[in-house]
């Protein structure tokens, strides 16, 4: 059966570099996705004389079953990082969707306190991105805060979004974007 949507990340002008990774079971192939990024900056490959992710200018996560059904060349690249709204607030209100969400215990990582808190936007882990160099070093901040909430047998409430929220809130807004949940939602609630 033809596929209903074009896709456009097999458009000519976009390149895609597959690193296979094994699974290692859930929670941990959610948990660790931004450490794939850290282990891909070790293999090369060549499209036009880019030779390694670190070359590049931006990188952008997305969800394996995420569908691509409009380009997605005009996502602001204006700040170094881009979220996305979590789809949940189509259906919750926004504050309340943070409140009930975000990491609360204090002793992991990602602890948030959400009465400091003014911009009550949760984030979804689906759909991010952003120049390469603050991309990879959010991945590597991310990354270790996991390692070291493992080695103390601590998982976080939503597993890589519950680092992602926290370190989102830590930078100064003109560091980033957040794009509309329609970005990342169920098709049943994109309109």
């Amino acid at each position: 059966m033809a596929s209903l949507y074009y896709n456009y990340l097999l458009d000519e002008t976009y390149h895609i570099v597959v690193n296979y990774t094994k699974c290692r079971g859930f929670p941990a192939d959610t948990l660790y996705r931004l450490k794939y990024f850290l282990d891909f900056k070790n293999k090369y490959f060549n499209f036009n004389g880019i030779t390694n992710i670190i070359n590049t200018n931006y990188l952008i996560f997305m969800n394996v079953n995420l569908h691509i059904k409009k380009d997605i060349s005009y996502i602001p690249f204006t700040t170094n990082l881009f979220f996305t709204q979590h789809p949940g607030c189509a259906i919750q209100n926004m504050e309340l969707l943070f409140d009930t969400s975000v990491e609360l215990r204090s002793n992991l990582t990602c602890y948030i306190d959400k009465n400091k808190i003014q911009d009550k936007t949760y984030i979804c882990g689906g759909f991010n991105g952003g120049k390469t160099t603050p991309y990879l070093e959010m991945a590597y901040l991310i990354n270790k805060n996991i390692i070291k909430d493992d080695n103390n047998e601590l998982i976080a409430k939503w597993h890589d979004e519950s680092y992602l929220n926290w370190y989102r809130i830590q930078l100064d807004k003109t560091e980033y974007d957040i794009l509309s949940y329609l970005y990342c939602c169920c098709e049943k609630y994109d309109s």
